[in-house]
């Protein structure tokens, strides 16, 4: 008798048709497996696709963005300064003239006016932004 009783393996008869089974059942579970291997990738490529488009999008949406503000920041810029100097013209023009009291008037009129223009504006982008869903936020940009 062996000391490793319960080391040794049961006596089975092996037969072809038991081997040619169990080959095949082996044979099965290998293409099994390749083909899923084949999923996975397919998956993967389909996924690094995705994420590659969304990565695309978002850098195609950022390099925009400033530049438009941008552009919106220059043609506002270049609007207050022509009517800066369209005042300022009109301004001298009547101070040459001996109108200093108009000039003075028309100063008074139009930075009240400004002024007024300026409170609607501003009070009117407070309510834009009190009516917000104050549960939304915007997504991180990562």
């Amino acid at each position: 008798m062996h000391p490793n009783n319960s080391a040794q393996k049961p006596n089975i008869d092996l037969t072809p048709e038991i081997l040619k089974d169990f080959i095949e059942v082996q044979k099965q579970k290998t293409i099994n497996e390749t083909k899923e291997l084949h999923l996975r990738e397919k998956e993967l490529e389909l996924s690094a696709r995705e994420t590659e488009k969304a990565m695309d999008h978002q850098a195609q949406y950022l390099a925009n963005r400033p530049a438009e503000n941008r552009k919106t920041l220059t043609r506002i810029g270049w609007v207050v300064g022509l009517l800066l100097i369209a005042i300022l013209g009109f301004l001298t023009t009547w101070i040459c003239l001996g109108k200093e009291q108009f000039a003075y008037k028309f100063l008074q009129g139009s930075g009240y006016l400004i002024t007024t223009i300026l409170g609607y504006w501003l009070g009117s982008k407070n309510k834009k932004e009190d009516k917000e869903d104050p549960n939304i936020s915007d997504a991180e940009v990562v």
